[in-house]
């Protein structure tokens, strides 16, 4: 907002509608994928069962329009508002969708490209959105907004891969690692291994990804991490990662300020 030419006290309220969608997409997500721990404290279905979780995830998704309509109290004005509603409204669309893309390629065996399109939906839009919000409300030309959206279809991915390699080595405060094999997720790290296996590793492969989580064994976790690391599929994602970095910091060092 600030580099866009704006007041940043403008954007609070937006940031504070940002965080609060985030945080509604986790606990459906938790439920969704049966996720106990969150933070490394019980989840909220958990904690305090499925009907309160929906109903909290549902609260928090109208909290965040309300706030950002309330934004007139921080001087926003009425058509900066409604450009506000709709960057929120596609974000939440976007998100749902490519949550959808990822539960659908559970039990499948998807392409990179499928991956890629997945991560892009599921994780670069609510990485995009509150930049491109501070940046609206700071009067951001059309083509600014443009090189964010570029930025960011870069940038979210490879946050979305490094989040996967993170699960396999010191979790992501779920209590423990490899929770990812034991949901069955098609990370890019899985497909790599899949694509480049024997037909009888493959096979095991799948059969432990496609097993209910309560029926994955520590033995199966260490069997289908000892073959990401035979086929370097950790190696490779790492390097995909810091690929779509790259591109990411080139366009933000091409665009130092906005307008």
């Amino acid at each position: 907002c600030e580099s866009a030419g704006g007041d940043s006290k403008q954007a609070v309220p937006f940031a504070a509608a940002c965080e609060l969608m985030h945080n509604w997409l986790l606990v459906h997500d938790d439920i969704e994928d049966g996720d106990e721990v969150r933070r490394n404290q019980p989840t909220v279905w958990k904690k305090y069962g499925m009907p309160h979780a929906i109903n909290v995830g549902d609260l928090m998704s109208q909290k965040v329009f309300q706030i950002i309509l309330d934004s007139k109290a921080a001087g926003v004005d009425a058509k900066t508002t409604m450009q506000l509603l709709d960057i929120m409204a596609e974000t939440a669309v976007k998100t749902a969708e490519g949550q959808a893309m990822d539960i659908g390629m559970r039990g499948r065996e998807p392409s990179e490209k499928d991956y890629m399109e997945m991560v892009t939906g599921k994780t670069a839009y609510y990485f995009m959105a509150p930049i491109i919000g501070g940046a609206t409300i700071g009067g951001a030309a059309k083509k600014d907004i443009e090189r964010i959206i570029d930025f960011g279809k870069h940038a979210g991915p490879a946050f979305q891969i490094a989040d996967d390699l993170l699960d396999l080595t010191e979790g992501k405060g779920r209590g423990e690692t490899g929770r990812d094999i034991k949901e069955g997720k098609r990370s890019i790290i899985a497909i790599h291994c899949l694509s480049r296996c024997t037909p009888g590793e493959k096979r095991a492969i799948i059969e432990i990804l496609n097993k209910k989580p309560e029926e994955t064994t520590k033995d199966d976790i260490q069997f289908v991490k000892a073959m990401f690391e035979r086929y370097h599929s950790i190696e490779y994602s790492k390097k995909k990662a810091e690929e779509l970095m790259e591109k990411a910091e080139r366009l933000a060092r091409n665009a130092k300020s906005l307008g």
